[in-house]
């Protein structure tokens, strides 16, 4: 959703990039090396945007980022290291997860295996973590690495719920090639629903209503409550047809679009200047307390990264796009 001014900005990407590491800090002061040499950045708290960085490595060596298109042979893992840059001048937690093919799979985080690892680091911090996802089969597949910043902050006060709109989420996407395998070709569906609202939208806006074009942010819910709402999307961009993936996560377990269904993503395309909704739903839990709820949007999906191996398709954004963080308050039943 763009609409509005993304209110956490991505101030340390930059020393990612290209390649330093974060090694030591003292109050105002960031180190890092560079050339072999330790080097520090004096900054002033009160004009600093935090952030946070993520990113995927071959070691730990920060200064090559792992190229988008990494080749396997059959039955062979991939391996490598994420790294995560707490940027923050206090310790923040990070969710990790792991998509194949836009499906959420168990993956091992230091040799621990989950399917999420919630990972700590203190005000500053850089850290490198050892990644391995096996039982890949062999073919073409798209993997979305990512992280959700604080998960488990359940306020409801709109001002919080408002500024986790496009942010609070970091990820990377790679193209995994086993034994050569060919890119699927995946049937994208055009939405029933067309919205002639005059508002522009690029990107997702969840609300309970189709085509509405205000944010949802909270609501009140009974348990094991059917709740019903839509998923907003719009391509007002200059490319002439858009293709876009779409999951959803309940307390960062991925569910189906619709309840009682199997479809865990939803592959669709819109072209230049249109707007749809599209119908979702969930069952709320039998327990009270707030449960999260986020929608993801992925644009150009099982679409080639790289036109050869380090370069980048300039013709795809690759985007991953994540909707507010929708605050639902189980309650009893009346």
């Amino acid at each position: 959703m763009r609409y509005k001014n993304i209110t956490l900005l991505l101030f340390f990407f930059s020393l990612i990039i290209i390649g330093y590491s974060v090694y030591n800090n003292d109050s105002n002061t960031l180190r890092f090396f560079e050339n072999g040499t330790i080097k520090s950045v004096e900054y002033d708290e009160r004009k600093l945007s935090e952030s946070f960085g993520f990113g995927i490595y071959h070691s730990y060596n920060p200064r090559v980022g792992m190229n988008s298109t990494q080749f396997l042979k059959e039955n062979e893992s991939f391996e490598g290291y994420l790294r995560i840059t707490n940027a923050m001048n206090k310790e923040n937690q990070y969710l990790l997860f792991a998509l194949v093919d836009y499906r959420a799979v168990p993956f091992y985080i230091n040799g621990t295996k989950n399917q999420t690892h919630l990972i700590k680091l203190g005000a500053m911090d850089d850290s490198f973590y050892f990644l391995k996802i096996d039982n890949l089969s062999t073919g073409h597949h798209d993997l979305l690495l990512g992280t959700f910043l604080n998960p488990y902050v359940n306020s409801l006060d709109e001002n919080y719920r408002m500024s986790t709109d496009l942010a609070f989420m970091g990820s990377k996407r790679l193209n995994i090639v086993i034994e050569n395998g060919s890119m699927p070709m995946p049937e994208f569906r055009n939405s029933r629903i067309f919205c002639e609202s005059p508002y522009a939208l690029e990107g997702i806006l969840v609300n309970k209503k189709s085509c509405a074009p205000n944010a949802w942010l909270t609501e009140n819910v009974e348990k094991d409550e059917a709740l019903e709402y839509f998923i907003n999307i719009g391509n007002n961009e200059r490319r002439n047809q858009r293709t876009f993936a779409i999951i959803q996560f309940l307390d960062y377990e991925q569910i189906p679009i619709k309840n009682n269904t199997s479809e865990y993503v939803y592959l669709g395309y819109l072209n230049r200047g249109e707007k749809a909704s599209i119908p979702a739903s969930l069952i709320m839990p039998n327990s009270t307390g707030v449960n999260e709820l986020i929608v993801v949007w992925i644009s150009d999906p099982y679409e080639n990264l790289e036109i050869s191996p380090g370069i980048r398709n300039i013709n795809l954004e690759g985007r991953v796009e994540p909707s507010i963080r929708i605050g639902l308050n189980v309650m009893e039943k009346k």
